[in-house]
């Protein structure tokens, strides 16, 4: 067993005992929060995972999976499917929830999706850093009674201290976009390399996924600006086989030395305006 899967299998199982005294809930959307990091969650929306805040401070913008499956033109969200439901629980015991287990079926009946989340995070400070991860595992099962070919797309908006003008995105062997202050960086690791990747500009990637007809990954390894990037797992599933993925998500913040100490929060009002001019 690897490190990432090794750590992602301690975070689940003390969800799994969670769990197992937790109550389904459809109310959407949800929070979860763990030290200074907090995660908001909207399984029935297009917006999925996101914002992703630590210290009080927004990195990621949105996270969401779309699938495609046997004959059709195009994938669809998730938010497209039949939502099942979701659960959030408190595996640490310390008041908030943190983890989050989400399912969704296909109208069709072909094919089932389940969502694991665990967040982590520690209280920070500009002068101490900040830190925090997400373990997330999604898997899509065929339960068609056939063979099924399935293709799981992962769309992820990174805008490092809530500014989306100056990020670089780089795939390696981990998805890494860093930004031009060089104070905060957002890693991405698999359990399995994808079978196709993007990095590009925003909003290319969000209209090939929304516009009606399927999307190929142009295997981009790298992009500046505003980025956006996208991962694709793609398979021929037996009857009851699944597709899917673990990943651990990083954001690192690095110290900021005295007597700067409002520097990040600075930048965060700086892309305000920014903000408010991009047209999501």
């Amino acid at each position: 067993m690897d490190p990432l899967q090794s750590r992602i299998l301690s975070a689940l199982v003390p969800l799994g005992l969670a769990l197992a005294f937790a109550s389904p809930l459809s109310a959407v959307p949800l929070t979860l929060q763990d030290g200074g990091a907090v995660l908001e969650v909207d399984p029935e929306s297009r917006e999925g995972l996101g914002p992703w805040s630590v210290d009080g401070i927004a990195h990621l913008r949105q996270q969401g999976f779309w699938v495609r499956a046997g004959a059709d033109a195009s994938e669809s969200s998730l938010a497209d499917l039949d939502f099942n439901g979701a659960t959030p629980s408190d595996a640490d015991m310390d008041g908030d929830d943190e983890s989050l287990v989400a399912s969704w079926s296909d109208p069709s009946g072909r094919f089932d999706v389940s969502l694991e989340v665990v967040l982590s995070g520690l209280l920070g400070s500009p002068s101490l850093g900040s830190e925090s991860d997400i373990l997330l595992e999604v898997s899509v099962e065929n339960t068609s009674g056939g063979a099924l070919d399935v293709t799981l797309f992962q769309y992820t908006d990174v805008d490092l201290f809530g500014s989306f003008v100056d990020d670089d995105a780089t795939f390696g062997s981990s998805l890494l976009i860093t930004d031009s202050s060089g104070l905060g960086r957002y890693e991405s690791s698999f359990d399995a390399a994808p079978d196709a990747v993007e990095a590009s500009l925003f909003d290319a990637l969000l209209m090939s996924l929304e516009d009606g007809s399927a999307t190929a990954l142009s295997g981009a390894l790298a992009a500046s600006g505003d980025v956006t990037t996208a991962v694709a797992y793609a398979a021929t599933l037996g009857a009851g086989e699944s597709l899917g993925f673990e990943q651990l998500q990083s954001l690192r913040v690095d110290p900021v030395s005295a007597p700067e100490p409002a520097v990040l929060p600075l930048l965060a009002l700086a892309a305000l305006p920014l903000a408010a001019a991009r047209r999501r």
